[in-house]
């Protein structure tokens, strides 16, 4: 404590005006301090005027071992308490004592997120191995587990240019036109001459029409969505502490669309009833390979079921979940390295959904391939009179004509007078919700110090999944095929609901006739692997503007990467049992691998 100067002068006069006056102190506390007080009158207003001081423990050897009351034992004897943390070890035999000070310290962070699901399996839209023979024609052996190829479409086994034909249904037929051109030649040697040839281009005619598709190989998917995180939890001296996780990613879409996007309406196209409305609106591009019986004749298991005036494919994908996670006293530290164990338990949802729809005109056409415009390279024949010995080759170029007809996959001539189309939409819908909970360990691994700072988690858990399945949809088979020659069922088949060819493929009464839905709810284990990697550094106050606010100056900005990776997932997309009606598709128990990647940028708090 320190006295200002000009006190000295008041304090001394203080004591010199009291020093003739008397004053009478309190009452000893005990008798054989003396008399002291004889009225034993205290100082203090009542109650307080009594003698101060307890009386002394007497011990007569008899009581209990142990600490007085109100007595700490050693080494918090002081009333400022000991060290938070008073560690004695044996190192070789050298005994070390450490002590740390401090308080628990709390922080909490807020992260953005941008995530990306990856591994999302090669999944063809539809059944493998339609409309491909049971043997391989190129090895000769049978195909294994099923091809899962880009079939092609096979609309009967006739020529039928018409769709009054009783034997098979419209027909939709690939063109093939031959480029033929000639060869020149020169030789070299003694005797000179001319080189001629022909040569043909059909590589149109082995183009398939009304590919099936599959995801991760027709159209992009997984694409980078945001999200949010929530971190907060604390850190005690002996670097223990205690962690609360949550995390939320928007939802993810992919789509393929195949079509011209223009409307076809029934009504347009009967009021219009012309080749150029349905060659401006339909295209051969898409179908969905259905397993079953061979319903279009081609001898091979199976129906392509075609789409010529859209095909769309929608997959979403979203995952949300939480973790819970005790971090225990290192078993490592060397210098700026540490390693500690981690213990606790993790909960995540993840949520996919796959969307199929599309729509045929029901009409037969000839479709057009892909343009030929170059012939092949010949070697003609000599012709002409040479003198003595001829030696040499013979080289040339060959050009073709250029066919210049309508875009590509698009109906040359429609098979049908008049042009009345037959209009059927079909849907498919699955969905599949995962529900994981379950304990998790690891090893965290802490780098660096206060400027920079590394921290990296490995994770395995084990946990309890409950997935929830849906399937739905309708008008999912061969629709064109009323075989009075085949006694295989068709879509909707020659009955009350559609007595022959001409009456509508679509209508309430179908739909209600080929509509299907199916549940599932499934518990099994599923095993989790979590590897993350964050820097920390305190940036936020080299940043104009945001070194100036309080709430930022003091807040260390945070970087890094998290793979998630979760087995034995049932996925919307690879669960399905495409089968023709009247079958119905059905789900399947088919599970693979989910895994998400996520980048996240935020700011921590320390308080």
């Amino acid at each position: 404590m320190r006295t200002r100067q000009w006190l000295t002068s008041v304090l001394s006069g203080c004591l010199a005006v009291s020093a003739g006056v008397s004053a009478e102190a309190q009452t000893p506390p005990y008798p054989q301090y003396g008399p002291g007080n004889p009225d034993a009158a205290g100082m203090l207003p009542p109650p307080y005027d009594s003698n101060y001081g307890t009386a002394p423990q007497s011990y007569t050897g008899m009581e209990s071992a142990g600490y007085p009351p109100n007595a700490n034992q050693w080494p918090n004897m002081s009333p400022y308490m000991g060290p938070a943390v008073d560690q004695t070890t044996n190192e070789n035999g050298l005994w070390f004592n450490r002590q740390i000070g401090g308080n628990r310290r709390y922080y909490f962070s807020i992260d953005g997120l941008l995530g990306q699901t990856y591994g999302t399996p090669q999944t063809l839209i539809g059944a493998p191995g339609v409309n491909l023979p049971a043997i391989n024609p190129k090895t000769g052996k049978p195909y294994a587990g099923g091809p899962t190829g880009t079939g092609q479409f096979i609309q009967g086994t006739t020529t039928t240019t018409s769709d009054t034909t009783t034997a098979v249904g419209p027909s939709r037929t690939l063109s093939s036109s031959a480029a033929t051109g000639t060869g020149t030649g020169t030789e070299t040697g003694i005797g000179t001459g001319t080189s001629t040839g022909t040569s043909t281009d059909t590589g149109a005619a082995a183009t398939a029409i009304f590919k099936s598709r599959s995801l991760g190989t027709d159209f992009p998917i997984d694409p980078f969505v945001g999200g949010l995180r929530g971190t907060w939890g604390w850190t005690n001296p002996d670097r223990t502490g205690l962690q609360l996780s949550g995390f939320w990613l928007n939802q993810a879409d992919s789509h393929f669309f195949s079509g011209t996007g223009l409307d076809y309406n029934q009504a347009d196209a009967i009021r219009f009833a012309s080749q150029f409305y349905n060659q401006e609106r339909l295209r051969a591009l898409s179908g969905i390979p259905l397993a079953g019986a061979d319903t279009d004749g081609d001898g091979n298991q199976g129906v392509y079921q075609p789409f010529d005036i859209f095909y769309k494919v929608n997959l979403e994908s979203q995952l949300m979940g939480a973790n819970l996670d005790w971090f225990s006293a290192p078993i490592y530290e060397h210098n700026s390295i540490t390693v500690s164990p981690i213990a606790g338990a993790r909960f995540l949802n993840i949520r996919e959904r796959l969307a199929f729809s599309g729509a045929d005109s029901g009409l037969g056409y000839t479709v057009q391939g892909p343009v030929a415009t170059e012939g092949g390279t010949a070697a003609g024949t000599t012709t002409g009179t040479t003198t003595g010995t001829t030696t040499g080759t013979t080289t040339g170029t060959t050009s073709a004509t250029t066919q210049t007809t309508a875009d590509p996959f698009s109906p040359i001539t429609i098979n049908a007078d008049p042009l009345v189309p037959n209009i059927m939409q079909s849907q498919l819908d699955s969905s599949t919700q995962s529900y994981l909970a379950g304990p998790e360990a690891g090893l965290r691994f802490d780098i660096g110090g206060d400027r920079l700072k590394l921290v990296a988690q490995s994770k395995v858990g084990l946990l309890a999944n409950n997935s929830n399945r849906k399937l739905s949809g309708f008008n999912i088979g061969d629709a064109y095929y009323v075989p009075p020659l085949r006694t295989t069922p068709v879509m909707p088949g020659i009955d009350s609901l559609r007595p022959t060819l001409a009456d509508p493929r679509d209508t309430p009464a179908i739909r209600e006739a080929t509509k299907f839905s199916s549940t599932d709810s499934t518990t099994y284990l599923s095993v989790m692997f979590e590897q993350s990697i964050m820097a920390k550094a305190p940036l936020l106050q080299f940043v104009p503007i945001l070194n100036k606010m309080s709430v930022f100056r003091a807040a260390e900005f945070q970087t890094g990467y998290t793979v998630i990776v979760v087995g034995d997932v049932q996925r919307a997309a690879n669960t399905i049992d495409w089968q023709a009606y009247p079958v119905k598709p059905q789900l399947l128990d088919k599970r693979s691998s989910y895994v998400e990647g996520i980048y996240n940028f935020g700011v921590e708090w320390t308080y």
